[in-house]
């Protein structure tokens, strides 16, 4: 299933527009219930999965410079702002940023800075980063040029040699339906094959990709083990190869030096 080739050159600019304001006003209509929601969705297994792999592959530091590119009301951010220098935290969803500004505010969070934003044209004075992360974002983002040009920009405000961390559904032998579609609530979404998004990162100019897979343990068997046992899948997602077994694929890369 690694070679199946991308169908996005079908959506016209004018339908990707339109797909990008619904999702848009999706994200602004739904941003303070959207963490509780997913949450229900995906059961604390799979969301403790991802709390733990997520961070440890951006590998924050305390002089650390990081974007959150699409951080949505913040999941990773308020996470790891603490946890670095500075974070910016760049969205289109005007209603998501208010409600990481809000929370953030609530935890007495100082260093991070929001953003309204597409990817596709961040600000030029958007500063310089050791390290970029995008969770489940280039899912959502229709035809191949745009999700090029997306990391491309994330890449330009790269300093040399920092690193760009991508999450996204995959496209693989676990993999059920079509390989692009709409969802019930009309957001638009893609799935990776591990090759495809390797070939991304370098069509974009990184250096070291890697792909590899996060929450590798079947869906059936996630939802009945505790939290507790989180750690174990986790630690899968740091092992080359697991892309092709797993929910969604976690790639890297580095920006040349």
């Amino acid at each position: 299933m690694e070679a199946n080739p991308e169908s996005q050159g079908g959506i016209t600019p004018e339908r990707a527009e339109w797909i990008r304001e619904q999702e848009r006003l999706g994200r602004d209509a739904g941003a303070d219930s959207y963490l509780e929601r997913l949450a229900a969705s995906r059961g604390a297994f799979r969301m403790r999965v991802e709390d733990l792999a997520v961070p440890h592959a951006v590998s924050p530091r305390p002089e650390h410079y990081v974007l959150d590119a699409g951080s949505g009301v913040g999941r990773y951010a308020l996470m790891l702002a603490p946890r670095v220098k500075r974070l910016v935290a760049a969205d289109f969803s005007p209603g998501s940023l208010a409600v990481l500004a809000r929370r953030a505010g609530e935890r007495g969070i100082t260093n991070l800075e929001t953003v309204v934003a597409d990817l596709c044209a961040l600000p030029r004075d958007l500063g310089t980063f050791h390290t970029a992360y995008s969770c489940e974002v280039f899912q959502h983002i229709p035809t191949h040029a745009s999700k090029l040009e997306a990391l491309k920009q994330i890449a330009s405000h790269l300093a040399p040699g920092g690193r760009c961390v991508v999450t996204s559904l995959a496209w693989n032998r676990r993999s059920k339906g079509d390989k692009e579609g709409v969802w019930s609530n009309g957001a638009y979404r893609f799935q990776f094959a591990p090759g495809e998004i390797a070939a991304l990162f370098r069509e974009a100019g990184f250096e070291r990709v890697s792909v590899r897979g996060l929450v590798v343990l079947p869906g059936i068997v996630t939802r009945y083990l505790p939290a507790s046992f989180a750690a174990l899948d986790a630690w899968m997602s740091r092992i080359p190869g697991t892309g092709s077994l797993a929910a969604f694929v976690l790639a890297s890369g580095s920006r040349p030096g």
